[in-house]
């Protein structure tokens, strides 16, 4: 929402508050990288057509983040690469 504010009103600190937002959605659920392509969809269905410079630009340092986010979790979740081990707790003790 603050990002789309920003878009009508072109403020600087509307920006990085959305930016800052991003950064801290991403930390708690990274699938939260998707906005940025979610939003240039927005701008696509309300305008008609895409700017590079109104509307691609302003999102480009979120997508760099984005990416960065999918490789850390990618990096430091077990379950993204490959079989996990079984629990200790749901073996059996035989």
């Amino acid at each position: 929402m603050v990002y789309l504010r920003f878009d009508q009103q072109r403020r600087t600190s509307l920006y990085l508050w959305a930016l800052g937002l991003f950064m801290l959605s991403m930390l708690s659920k990274p699938v939260t990288a998707t906005l940025p392509a979610a939003l240039l969809v927005i701008f696509w269905w309300q305008r008609g057509r895409l700017s590079w410079r109104k509307d691609v630009l302003p999102l480009l340092p979120f997508f760099v983040f984005g990416a960065v986010a999918g490789i850390l979790t990618f990096w430091t979740q077990p379950s993204t690469r490959g079989p996990e081990l079984p629990s200790p707790l749901g073996a059996d003790t035989d």
